[in-house]
């Protein structure tokens, strides 16, 4: 597998009125110039094998070698020309054991690891953040992730759908991470911030109890922590000390939810027409920039969806889609910054955040051929 990227950017000063609609200058900063390629190589060689151990007990070894090859070429000069190889085995074994007709356990061990992207490669100092994706600097290189992952759970069918349960552990040592830092809201760098840990639960039920109706729910429970003390810069959080804040064993990974569900369905109420949606709900986060939690999450919110279609014989299908049908308020991002220095003095406020998209609705034609 290869990739290659061509990436150049440049930075023009402006203002901002009284509106926030910013206001070109003119006068680019000839230091924020970049120009680069970037040729990416990946080769794995693999293996799988899968034992009938009985009539109920099946047991699966596999094994993967990756290799993967970053070259870094400045198209402007030669700071940020570099070369950068990861290699690495992972392993894997799994067992499934037949309980009943329509029951199976199983359980499985696997390693992955996940190499530096470009990005990552050229955003690694903390004495020189940058800003992301618009900036590219020489920094020092960063260790690939291994991730350790054990599952185990049940699984099976019922009349008409299928249902499953299980739990996971994952444990990622030299987890890659983005640290807020320096003075703007989106500065930083990406560190390898030594182990992290995603444990647990994942519950999905589906079912088509006719040939008009079919549904399906899932939920996730992640418990998504640090495993080890850390400091990090975190300049713009009001609860910093000297503008760092202190991570202990335990402290939930900023920007992943711990409680996520989905369910949705769709009903054909004739044979021309359709009437479906789903509905998503997700639990609050911490910000980035809030790594030993100590702000508090954003809230929680619940987004539904609907589709509307209408077919025309096999040939054509007119639809209308509305997304957010309630226009629920929510956010899906939050980070740290400097208010007063971006909208003026009469904002003290230091949390910036995302919000979702508002209620939308399309109208289409989808044809088939």
């Amino acid at each position: 597998d290869a990739s290659d990227v061509q990436f150049a950017s440049s930075t023009e000063l402006g203002r901002l009125d009284a509106t926030r609609q910013a206001i070109p200058s003119g006068l680019f900063v000839a230091a924020a110039r970049t120009g680069l390629h970037t040729r990416t190589t990946s080769t794995g060689l693999y293996f799988s094998d899968t034992l009938s151990v009985s009539d109920a007990l099946a047991v699966t070894l596999s094994g993967r070698y990756n290799r993967t090859q970053t070259d870094l070429v400045d198209q402007l000069g030669t700071a940020l020309n570099g070369a950068h190889a990861f290699d690495r085995f992972n392993p894997a074994l799994g067992a499934t054991y037949r309980l009943a007709a329509n029951r199976t356990l199983f359980v499985s061990y696997s390693e992955s690891n996940r190499v530096p992207s470009p990005v990552e490669l050229t955003c690694a100092d903390e004495d020189d953040p940058c800003r992301l994706p618009n900036a590219f600097l020489a920094d020092p290189p960063l260790e690939q992730v291994v991730a350790s992952t054990l599952e185990a759970g049940l699984r099976g069918t019922w009349s008409g759908g299928n249902w499953s349960a299980g739990a996971f552990h994952t444990t990622n040592d030299d987890d890659i991470l983005f640290i807020s830092a320096g003075a703007l809201t989106n500065e930083g760098y990406f560190d390898n911030v030594g182990k992290t840990r995603r444990a647990g639960l994942e519950l999905s039920l589906s079912a088509q109890p006719g040939e008009r109706l079919t549904w399906f729910a899932h939920y996730t429970y992640m418990d998504a922590t640090f495993e080890q003390h850390l400091v990090v810069p975190s300049p713009n959080n009001p609860a910093a000390v000297h503008g760092e804040v202190a991570v202990r064993p335990g402290d939930k990974l900023p920007l992943i939810p711990a409680h996520l569900f989905k369910a949705g369905g769709r009903i054909a109420v004739t044979d021309s027409v359709r009437v479906g949606g789903d509905l998503l709900a997700s639990g609050g986060q911490y910000l980035r920039g809030d790594e030993s939690n100590l702000l508090g999450t954003t809230s929680g919110y619940a987004v539904l969806n609907a589709q509307l279609e209408y077919r025309f014989g096999e040939a054509a299908v007119i639809f209308v889609t509305v997304n957010n049908v309630l226009d629920a308020q929510y956010e899906t991002f939050g980070l740290f910054g400097e208010a007063d220095e971006v909208l003026g003095e009469d904002f003290e406020d230091s949390r910036f955040l995302s919000p979702g998209a508002p209620r939308a609705a399309w109208l289409g034609l989808r044809l088939m051929f």
